[in-house]
């Protein structure tokens, strides 16, 4: 029961002292017309929503940059080598998939029960590396009794070679960005998907004045061998560090 002679608010509770005079304004509930710009701000604290609009990003920046690498590329090279680099490149992109055994969905979840995650990682980076250079050459060997556009093993066996690393790269560098957003470090994969068209149309541009055998293939893979170790040192010091 409330002190007799107080007055009270509605719920039952004194508003002030009656014993000076002196009485509290009852509290102000706060406004339902808030500012935009805090309630976004309040909004991308949450780190869900904040990773999920970066991973959305990382999504449109690639799908951006895919869209303007093939269109540079149609203007630079003739039709045969843009339909015979293209076919390689869509080859490649889903012995990719294949081999990362779906560690793209999974190891982040797989990331936030460990203690040591940087040897899950490694072992990630081995097994999924490994499909891709077995699952490569396999292609080489197989594809051409299909179609002579595959024939690279035997018209170039060294562009086979790096056409092979450059697979196991882009599979690797996938599983790097799923570690990064199973640690929590996702405002660094929209960055690195930008930086990885700018170059991809860069080297597109450079290998139009060169004699490059496959230029499109080149210029597509390379970025994932230039990223690949900057990326890895900014993962294993500081995000798998973060995790311990």
């Amino acid at each position: 029961m409330p002190a007799a002679g107080l007055p009270t608010t509605l719920d039952g509770t004194n508003r002030g002292n009656a014993s000076n005079g002196e009485f509290a304004a009852a509290p102000i509930p706060p406004s339902p017309w808030r500012s935009p710009v805090r309630a976004v701000r309040e909004h991308l604290r949450d780190p869900l929503f904040s990773g999920t609009y970066l991973l959305i990003l990382t999504v449109a920046a690639q799908a951006v940059s895919g869209l303007a690498f093939w269109i540079i590329a149609a203007q630079l090279f003739d039709n045969r080598t843009v339909g015979r680099d293209a076919a390689l490149i869509a080859a490649g992109r889903m012995i990719s998939t294949l081999c990362q055994f779906n560690l793209f969905g999974s190891l982040p979840r797989w990331l936030t029960r460990v203690h040591r995650p940087e040897r899950l990682i490694l072992r990630s980076y081995a097994l999924t590396g490994a499909g891709s250079i077995v699952l490569g050459f396999a292609f080489l060997i197989i594809a051409p009794h299909v179609s002579s556009t595959f024939n690279l093993l035997h018209d170039d066996p060294k562009m086979a070679v790096a056409y092979v690393a450059g697979i196991a790269l882009w599979t690797v560098i996938s599983i790097q960005d799923a570690a990064l957003i199973g640690l929590r470090f996702t405002r660094w994969v929209a960055p690195e998907a930008a930086l990885f068209g700018i170059a991809q149309i860069g080297f597109l541009i450079a290998f139009n004045k060169t004699s490059v055998n496959y230029p499109l293939i080149v210029a597509f893979f390379l970025p994932a061998a230039l990223l690949l170790l900057p990326m890895s040192f900014l993962l294993f010091r500081s995000a798998c560090r973060r995790q311990r």
